[in-house]
């Protein structure tokens, strides 16, 4: 869990060790970017929560393959923010050889999706 710091970007290919099943971040109100790749090395990932993340900026990005994963186990990811978010295409990474995710609970925020429901997003 990360949570209440000033991370403002979460890097492409972060190295995850093999134990990771969970990761959150909580609170992290300064989140700009989540960047390519950057949960594709975790293996064994089951869950994925961005909690209150992004709240006191305008826009919270998910850039192309953002959720890549590599993760064959049953995934789920869940958003909850007062951020208006964009996705890129293919914020999911499946168009570019990742794992389905298997739920995806996005909750509503208070400015939506800055960009729609774009259907390249979801693909």
């Amino acid at each position: 869990e990360i949570s209440s710091t000033d991370l403002r970007t979460v890097p492409s290919n972060i190295y995850w060790p093999t134990p990771i099943e969970n990761i959150t971040l909580f609170s992290n109100g300064n989140l700009e970017t989540i960047e390519p790749h950057a949960f594709s090395s975790a293996a064994n990932l089951k869950r994925i929560n961005l909690i209150g993340s992004g709240h006191t900026r305008e826009d919270l990005i998910f850039k192309s393959n953002a959720f890549h994963t590599t993760s064959s186990l049953q995934k789920t990811f869940e958003l909850v923010t007062s951020a208006a978010v964009i996705y890129e295409s293919n914020a999911f990474g499946n168009v570019d050889g990742g794992q389905l995710w298997d739920t995806l609970d996005i909750g509503s925020s208070a400015y939506g999706i800055s960009n729609g429901f774009p259907e390249e997003a979801f693909r």
